[in-house]
């Protein structure tokens, strides 16, 4: 399951260090030709020459911002309370809190799938694994259906109870308790929700196929980089005068016959 982030992680570094490259160094050197023309320059290449600016001027203060918040971020949540909240925050988001709920609760049913079928009991087994969990909320839940398991209670409704874990993952526990294959079902479990999160992480990652025939990008609509594409063309055009004559036309030409007749 690790291997599937793997993919995302790298393409989002490159991502940001060739938009930082072209930022501060493609940018200027390009937008440099449209301005010293004196043309007026679509809304979105002033915004990119804005972004270019303000990067090449505040970049290092905003990169070494970002590290200095996330050094304070990491001093205060090094208090248990306040890394709960933050915990329990992160479960609300729409994406990040699927991403977290669907890999502690992959690796908590694996484990706890193979202590079980090592012969551990279901309590110790339980406890054990909810050392795995790196979400305070979630380690918490796990903690109280410890607590109501060892009084009586089944294992599928005593975790459910918190709803913070995937329903397939409870529907599988609560079947394996009825059929008493605990353990082969905590491993379906576990092996469900990693191929889940494989495939969405696949398809959030996933780039457009350009045999789509517009790339898949822009569907009934105007494409956005036609304005920076077309617009100072045609002013670099107009800048040249009337007399030139571009490739296209050049190509069209046909040399009138001088010689006269034979």
């Amino acid at each position: 399951m690790i291997i599937a982030f793997i993919y995302p992680a790298l393409v989002t570094v490159v991502a940001l260090a060739v938009v930082g490259l072209l930022l501060v160094y493609v940018v200027p050197q390009v937008t440099r030709v449209f301005v010293n023309l004196g043309q007026a320059l679509p809304l979105a290449t002033r915004i990119l020459i804005a972004m270019s600016d303000f990067v090449r001027a505040s970049g290092a203060y905003a990169l070494a911002a970002l590290v200095g918040a996330f050094a304070a971020a990491n001093f205060l949540l090094r208090d248990e309370a306040r890394r709960r909240r933050w915990h329990g925050w992160l479960l609300r988001l729409p994406l990040a809190g699927r991403l977290i709920r669907g890999v502690n609760a992959a690796r908590f049913a694996d484990t706890l799938g193979i202590l079980t079928a090592s012969g551990v009991p279901l309590l110790a087994s339980l406890q054990s694994a909810a050392a795995v969990l790196t979400n305070l909320p979630m380690r918490a839940a796990v903690d109280e259906a410890v607590r109501r398991v060892r009084e009586g209670g089944a294992l599928a409704p005593s975790l459910g109870a918190a709803k913070l874990f995937p329903p397939l993952v409870i529907h599988l526990i609560a079947s394996g308790e009825a059929t008493g294959r605990l353990d082969t079902m905590l491993a379906r479990a576990a092996e469900a929700q990693a191929r889940e999160l494989e495939n969405w992480i696949r398809g959030l990652t996933a780039l457009p196929d350009p045999r789509d025939g517009d790339g898949g990008a822009v569907r009934g609509g105007r494409d956005p980089a036609a304005d920076f594409r077309d617009e100072p063309i045609g002013a670099l055009r107009q800048a040249r005068g009337p007399g030139s004559r571009s490739v296209g036309n050049r190509a069209q030409y046909r040399p009138r016959n001088i010689a006269g007749p034979s």
